[in-house]
């Protein structure tokens, strides 16, 4: 079964937020990391990648893509935070760029926010909406 990404990067705590929609997580954030998505991220050094939900489809996705991209900072925070405080923890490696990330869990999306290092990321996903 395929996943669609909704997914929030940051530059840093407090810095400039991106809200995008991919159906490869793991892909696009290398891509933002490495620099080779054109344009607002790459020009802020937005990397970051903060938080995340998973959808059945790709109209799903891209509807609450653009839901949440009109939001007021404030309301993207609280989302992410809130993510932190009531999830459970899963780790993975990114060692390339062909990675998959799988969730279980019930409901059609699930979330989850992500602490990106160096080479891995720490994966703390939250219940289905």
């Amino acid at each position: 079964m395929r996943q669609f990404y909704v997914y929030i990067l940051a530059s840093r705590p407090g810095g400039a937020l991106y809200v995008g929609v991919t159906n490869d997580l793991v892909r696009r954030v290398y891509e933002h990391k490495n620099k080779f998505v054109r344009g607002h991220t790459k020009n802020y050094k937005i990397d970051r990648l903060v938080y995340f939900e998973i959808h059945e489809t790709a109209y799903q996705a891209i509807q609450r893509e653009k839901n949440i991209k009109p939001w007021p900072r404030v309301w993207k925070t609280r989302l992410i935070a809130r993510e932190m405080i009531h999830g459970g923890i899963c780790r993975m490696k990114l060692r390339s760029r062909s990675a998959a990330i799988g969730i279980a869990g019930p409901g059609p999306a699930m979330t989850g926010v992500v602490v990106v290092d160096k080479d891995s990321f720490l994966l703390v996903g939250g219940g289905g909406q």
